[in-house]
């Protein structure tokens, strides 16, 4: 049986899914490489999921077990990849107020925004979110009856300036912020969690290598799933970019990700006080490295 694959955004990457017995798979499969089939790997895979605008399974799909299974894998790389750079060449991410690099805490950001948007809401579940996918339940009349929800977004950037990549975070801009758009909008200078605790275990006498101090206060972040996190800077948090890159199809920097519905609707709501009639809308974003917020635009 053959099933016509349907793609959302636009016809690239478009094509046909055959589904074939076990034993008949790798004579097909020279079959069609010697009639001129080029064969792709996973890299290359997400490109053209990239190119198309869809969202990959399982680093896509963060309410499935398999998708929090990718994010605890690739956690585990990347902290491993830090813990084992020098000291002098590590980014010290607590300056710029991210506390979780590594890791998007979903469910965090979901409770927090639930409780921002409608205090008295109280029965939250803080640990298991679900992601909205059906667009037909993607209506102002709908949005308030799944708080605990994620949204599918799409980012884009039309200027010169900002990149978007796969540790971009989301941030509500505020009102001031909307009114002059062109001023440059810098992170404040936080505090150096890991340098003041080393500072306090010298005093006490505590044996402690430096360096060592970061990586095991990030992994007391990622674990817990209680504190606040959206205040943690100048802007609220909105979410998280999984996937981001310069889209050839656009010739801009495009990326796909997750935002809270209680900061959609926010968003919303801004919107409405500006009585801005616009399809999409603007949005703060920053990597994990850098102080400078960049304005990008955001469809759902």
């Amino acid at each position: 049986p053959i099933s016509k694959h349907q793609q959302y955004r636009n016809d690239f990457g478009s094509g046909w899914d055959i589904i074939l017995p076990n034993e008949w798979a790798q004579i097909f499969w020279i079959s069609l490489v010697y009639s001129g089939a080029r064969p792709i790997g996973q890299k290359e895979l997400s490109l053209v999921a990239h190119e198309t605008g869809e969202f990959q399974f399982p680093q896509e799909y963060p309410d499935t077990d398999a998708g929090i299974d990718w994010t605890s894998k690739i956690e585990s790389e990347q902290l491993t990849y830090f813990s084992k750079c020098p000291p002098s060449k590590r980014p010290n991410f607590f300056l710029n107020g991210i506390a979780s690099p590594f890791r998007p805490l979903w469910s965090n950001i979901v409770r927090d925004w639930a409780v921002e948007y409608d205090t008295s809401n109280t029965v939250i579940n803080s640990h298991r979110f679900y992601v909205l996918r059906d667009r037909h339940r993607l209506s102002l009349d709908n949005l308030r009856q799944h708080l605990h929800s994620l949204v599918p977004i799409r980012i884009s950037i039309k200027g010169k300036k900002g990149i978007i990549d796969n540790t971009t975070l989301i941030y509500l801009p505020t009102m001031d912020d909307l009114k002059d758009n062109k001023k440059t909008i810098v992170e404040s200078r936080h505090s150096d969690r890991a340098r003041i605790e080393e500072r306090k275990m010298k005093k006490t006498k505590q044996s402690y290598q430096k360096g060592k101090t970061m990586v095991k206060l990030i992994e007391q972040r990622a674990n817990n799933s209680e504190q606040a996190i959206i205040h943690d800077c100048n802007r609220k948090l909105l979410g998280a970019i999984t996937s981001g890159a310069f889209q050839f199809s656009k010739a801009c920097c495009t990326g796909k990700g997750f935002i809270a519905m209680g900061g959609l609707l926010t968003l919303l709501q801004q919107q409405q006080q500006k009585n801005e009639k616009k399809q999409s809308q603007r949005v703060l974003i920053r990597t994990i490295k850098s102080q400078y917020y960049r304005w990008a635009s955001l469809e759902f």
